[in-house]
């Protein structure tokens, strides 16, 4: 429910990304594999699509028809360039999304996604800015909004960065990429707010 959630909200785009004859791609904390399986059927002529994920994978009853996906049960960012699969500097195109509540250095990962990538290859983050708006001013003043606060705090001392999503770009670009393109989604929480329709944005009641 969650991938075709996002999906709708990139307006029934998987990736924003324009690949062009990809070889390697990667999904990194690809949970139950619904993104690199697309990426399987939209790129056919790739050699190998990764998906990896600290939890094993189900398998799927697509599987089969997708010769060149497979997924690895491990922590990213120890396989990168010491894997023989995963050399550095091959990648053609990276991708992540909703990693905010199980990274907690986002500089060395994106770092290591740098080093992973070859050049001119592509990389798209997709994640949120885990806050609630109301005519553009933060909720996390209002005392009814005091559950957020303390939710960031605590995602704070576990050194989480739940504004992830807005801070992206300021990673990549510390880490050495260049052209890089960060777009805003607006997800929609409360009926008649206009966004979901009129904004661009997504409703959640419409998931």
């Amino acid at each position: 429910m969650q991938h075709y959630a996002l999906k709708a909200l990139l307006g029934n785009l998987i990736i924003r990304a324009p690949l062009h004859n990809p070889s390697l791609i990667l999904d990194i904390g690809c949970g139950t594999g619904p993104v690199t399986r697309e990426l399987g059927a939209l790129y056919p002529s790739a050699h190998s699509i990764y998906g990896i994920d600290l939890s094993p994978v189900p398998p799927t009853s697509t599987d089969a028809s997708l010769p060149n996906v497979s997924f690895i049960c491990s922590d990213a960012r120890k396989l990168i360039g010491l894997d023989p699969r995963l050399p550095t500097g091959t990648a053609d195109f990276i991708f992540n999304r909703l990693l905010l509540c199980g990274m907690t250095d986002w500089p060395g990962y994106v770092r290591d996604v740098f080093k992973m990538l070859k050049p001119g290859g592509w990389v798209e983050m997709q994640d949120f800015e885990e806050m609630f708006y109301l005519r553009g001013e933060k909720m996390d003043g209002e005392k009814k909004w005091r559950w957020l606060r303390e939710f960031r705090r605590g995602a704070r001392g576990k050194g989480m960065d739940l504004d992830c999503g807005r801070n992206m770009r300021g990673y990549m670009l510390d880490a050495g990429f260049v052209d890089v393109d960060a777009r805003q989604f607006v997800v929609a929480v409360l009926e008649g707010s206009g966004y979901a329709r009129d904004g661009g944005g997504l409703g959640v009641g419409d998931w």
